[in-house]
């Protein structure tokens, strides 16, 4: 081999070695692929486990039929207030009754709490006007996740319903930058909320911080 030809040679195989020891030493550089816990759905046997009773309506259903519940709509002065039949987004079970979470998009939304089972003609007591995207059970009460996006406007909320003997309080705990479009209880025992500019875990009724979690629907 001439002198020039060896040269070359020895230069393209010292290239392909660093190109080789690069490429190892980037494989081994710690990676941030992994799912935080905090950004985990919580388990199957977790959500037996939380003494938790809550149905949810599949996706673009408009709601549970089975939890129907008539709601009033006051008018403007001198027009009859209007009674409608609305359809639940969620249900939660409580020793006081079962909390229905309504989301009509520009239409409206509500929380209301009903006191009487599989009774769709009596009127129950509306807590919230919002959209409810979701309740979640915790330690230091019901969470309450709100919000709505259309045409402009997008708000998020987040509330905190608690009971006084039979009686609700509830008070809006957070503001969002821009409303729910998932939520879900995690696998260490928080709530993650995501909106469409980004995502939040919520540690207590005192505690939320931005979290960056991989693309994901539970």
């Amino acid at each position: 081999m001439q002198p020039i030809a060896l040269s070359k040679a020895l230069s393209l195989a010292l290239a392909a070695s660093l190109v080789a020891l690069g490429f190892c030493a980037y494989k081994h550089l710690p990676s941030n692929r992994n799912t935080p816990t905090s950004c985990e759905p919580s388990s199957v046997e977790q959500d037996i486990a939380r003494d938790e009773i809550k149905h949810l309506a599949s996706p673009n259903v408009g709601g549970m039929g089975m939890f129907e519940y008539k709601v009033r709509e006051e008018s403007s002065p001198g027009f009859p207030s209007r009674i409608f039949v609305a359809h639940p987004n969620v249900a939660l079970w409580t020793p006081h009754g079962r909390l229905l979470g309504s989301d009509r998009g520009e239409f409206g939304g509500e929380l209301v709490l009903s006191r009487k089972d599989n009774d769709s003609e009596s009127e129950p007591e509306i807590i919230l006007r919002d959209n409810i995207e979701d309740l979640f059970l915790m330690p230091y009460g019901i969470v309450v996740t709100a919000g709505l996006d259309h045409m402009g406007y997008d708000h998020g909320a987040v509330y905190l319903l608690k009971f006084s003997g039979s009686q609700p309080t509830v008070k809006k705990i957070y503001d969002l930058p821009s409303a729910v479009i998932s939520s879900w209880h995690t696998k260490d025992e928080n709530i993650l909320i995501n909106t469409r500019r980004g995502s939040y875990l919520i540690k207590s009724s005192t505690e939320i911080s931005p979290i960056k979690c991989p693309a994901q629907n539970k």
